[in-house]
């Protein structure tokens, strides 16, 4: 009968164990997707911060080139007349 009882008694705790090592495992596999969601957003993010400087970077050195270009055209313009 004590046996039975050690037994039953040992049964119990490893259930209450394997339930709290489940609810643990389903807790960190939350975390997880939660995180993994998190850095896809984030690489979004990144992403189109990366094609707006990109993009500004190309209008910036379009203006530049174009300015460069206009005063070369007036030095030739004035050097030309003298």
């Amino acid at each position: 009968m004590e046996l039975e009882r050690q037994v039953n008694e040992l049964k119990a705790k490893c259930e209450q164990t394997e339930k709290r090592a489940q609810e643990q495992r389903q807790v960190e596999e939350k975390k997880h997707a939660e995180e993994i969601q998190f850095l896809k957003r984030t690489n979004q993010q990144l992403k189109v911060y990366d094609n707006h400087c990109t993009n500004i970077h190309l209008v910036t050195t379009t203006i530049i080139m174009s300015r460069s270009d206009q005063r070369s055209q007036t030095s030739l313009k004035h050097f030309a007349a003298t």
